[in-house]
């Protein structure tokens, strides 16, 4: 991601209908090989996220494969899952205007877990586990093609 703090705490000042919005902290998430994460704690003043949010600046990796979604269509079909009641990141702002950053990207709630499919399929779990893995996942997905 470009310097461009400046460019988007204005970006969240305004998305986000607060006074002031403060980049306390930017790190760049793992496992991201079509999509560039990076994590953003923010402290906003005034609006309803007023106080420190832990959120995910989700933009296309400098590989991005042609045939892959935008970012822009990912937004409003996260935005659709969790308006639906798909367990998913909330999805909160988009921005198309490459000149905050550099390339589009839509902000969402960062949550704990792990985005690595081989960690999540390798990990030992106990019988029990897995069932209740399976099932959530089935449930989830179920809810999306509902």
């Amino acid at each position: 991601m470009k310097n461009g703090n400046i460019e988007l705490e204005l970006f969240l000042t305004n998305a986000a209908g607060s006074k002031t919005a403060r980049i306390i902290d930017r790190y760049k998430l793992t496992s991201g090989a079509i999509q560039e994460n990076w994590a953003l704690d923010v402290e906003f003043s005034g609006g309803p996220l007023t106080g420190l949010q832990e959120l995910c600046l989700r933009m296309d990796a400098p590989t991005r494969i042609d045939n892959s979604r935008s970012r822009i269509e990912e937004f409003a079909f996260l935005k659709l899952a969790y308006e639906n009641g798909v367990r998913v990141p909330e999805p909160l702002f988009c921005c198309k205007d490459k000149k905050i950053i550099g390339r589009q990207f839509f902000i969402m709630r960062r949550i704990p877990g792990v985005a690595d499919a081989r960690r999540v399929t390798q990990f030992k779990r106990s019988i029990d586990q897995q069932d209740k893995l399976l099932f959530d996942l089935g449930t989830e997905l179920a809810a999306i093609h509902a």
